[in-house]
């Protein structure tokens, strides 16, 4: 297959990706200098700070690993509802294929970008990122964590209607929006994005958020858009004497606005979506990486919520109907939805990838 070129297909000036795995926990460390390098990506980052981002930058567009340079056409991964595409960095070699991962621009160091309200305004805002920073021209080859596969999905029906060819969407556990059902109330959307955040954390050995859980019903985005606008200048720049608690502290909010606007966007898909605006790509194939481990459930959620968890996990397909694609796949996968990244299944996820990629060659 003919090389893409770039601008930056893509990014020669990041350093390489080293061949060691990484878990989830180690790579959530990683952080990007203001020169757009990732730093040392072979030095183990210390699990005592989630994400060393003092005086830097964490890039949206990530070059994960392969070389720019290769014939084959690359991988783009999205992120899952955190936005950060660090997990990715977790994945062993993939045959030299260039891989690259798309986090929420909010994380860029000084960044005002707003949110976009949609799973289809974030796919046309990464299809634009795509065709600037990465390739310009198809076939492309998409995929993404849980919430990332459905991004990817959205960005592939924008590409196909713009001309372009999507060879094939790897979709890991991601489930179809259509079902995923709205929130009772505020109380419950605040409660789940807690718990979502927490699980997050813990991964990262982050602080978690303990106020939340207790069911309170408060604005988390407006609360967190006040604590960010304190600690940045008129500019969005970081005011020089913030230390790096603060930044952190930043950081930590960001991540919480990032997981309640993505369940936002999940919660009202239903109702805000007419049915001749859902993705349908009959060109192309694509690929459900299946988690066969029912994680625990918090008895906190209702009981309806509990239950479609559990309905979903049954259903080998996620949701998706037949006809919506090309082809669809299902490949089994050991991890619980929130492990996939983990250190004991990194390898098991390459190796599922590696063949899916062969085949796609």
């Amino acid at each position: 297959m003919a090389r893409n070129t770039s601008p930056r297909h893509a990014v020669k000036q990041r350093t390489s990706h080293s061949n060691a795995r990484r878990s989830a926990e180690d790579v959530s460390q990683r952080c990007v200098s203001k020169t757009h390098k990732i730093k040392d990506r072979q030095m183990d980052c210390s699990r005592k700070t989630a994400v060393q981002i003092t005086d830097s930058r964490m890039d949206t567009v990530l070059h994960i690993q392969g070389s720019p340079d290769s014939p084959r056409t690359p991988l783009i991964l999205v992120h899952a509802v955190s936005g950060l595409a660090l997990p990715y960095f977790a994945l062993g070699p993939l045959g030299g294929r260039p891989v690259y991962g798309i986090s929420a621009p909010v994380y860029e160091h000084g960044s005002k970008s707003p949110m976009p309200s949609s799973l289809a305004a974030v796919a046309a805002l990464y299809v634009s990122i795509v065709r600037r920073d990465i390739q310009p021209k198809g076939p492309y080859l998409l995929g993404g964590w849980s919430m990332g596969g459905m991004i990817a999905i959205e960005m592939a029906r924008i590409l196909s209607a713009e001309g372009e060819a999507v060879s094939h969407v790897v979709m890991i556990d991601s489930l179809n929006p259509e079902l995923y059902p709205p929130f009772y109330d505020a109380r419950e959307h605040n409660l789940l994005a807690t718990l979502t955040y927490n699980a997050i954390a813990r991964r990262m050995n982050a602080p978690e958020d303990l106020t939340s859980v207790s069911l309170l019903d408060e604005d988390i985005s407006s609360s967190s858009s006040s604590n960010s606008t304190s600690r940045e200048n008129s500019d969005g720049e970081i005011d020089s004497d913030e230390d790096e608690d603060d930044i952190m502290d930043r950081f930590y909010e960001r991540l919480r606005q990032h997981i309640h606007q993505g369940l936002r966007m999940l919660g009202t898909y239903r109702s805000t979506v007419p049915l001749s605006q859902r993705p349908s790509l009959p060109e192309t194939d694509v690929t459900l990486i299946k988690c066969e481990t029912l994680g625990t459930i918090s008895p906190l959620l209702r009981e309806s919520r509990r239950t479609f968890a559990k309905k979903i996990h049954r259903d080998g397909r996620n949701g998706w109907p037949e006809g919506r694609f090309k082809s669809l796949s299902t490949v089994p996968f050991r991890a619980m939805h929130d492990g996939c990244f983990d250190q004991e299944f990194a390898d098991e996820l390459t190796g599922i990838l590696k063949r899916i990629l062969d085949r796609v060659g």
